[in-house]
């Protein structure tokens, strides 16, 4: 298969990894397809604490901004036992000084809503279950 010639690419699995790789390869100038096998994306899920070099991956990927609308930059990250004690602090507030971007504390589904929409109409196809693949000189078929 000739390398030029690839301009759609399959991501199997539409969470949020499936997601930022479908968006980053989006901006590179090519055609993703998400094949989720859940019948509807999911949005529940915890909170996520991304640091600095997440958010700056975000950045790259055009949508830092949307996410840290609703995900102020922290102060303070605290360490916890699943129980809730508190193991220990780490300061953080000076992060964009010192790394060029925050520690933030989102919602899994705002930002799996955030990169869903910056996808600009790259169809996530639901209920697709994929299997397998086989490559050959004329391409690849996906199962």
């Amino acid at each position: 298969m000739a390398l030029g010639r690839a301009r759609r690419v399959l991501i199997a699995g539409g969470g949020i990894g499936g997601l930022a790789a479908a968006l980053a390869l989006q901006r590179a100038g090519l055609e993703p397809v998400v094949f989720e096998r859940a019948e509807a994306l999911r949005d529940g899920g915890a909170g996520l604490h991304i640091w600095t070099n997440g958010v700056l991956a975000l950045d790259c990927l055009g949508v830092a901004g949307q996410v840290l609308e609703t995900a102020p930059a922290q102060q303070v990250a605290h360490f916890s036992t699943h129980r809730g004690e508190v193991l220990g602090a780490w300061p953080v507030g000076d992060f964009v000084e010192r790394y060029g971007a925050p520690t933030i504390a989102v919602e899994r589904s705002v930002l799996h809503g955030v990169l869903r929409e910056a996808l600009h109409g790259s169809p996530v196809r639901t209920g697709a279950h994929v299997t397998g693949f086989e490559q050959d000189e004329d391409g690849v078929t996906v199962r």
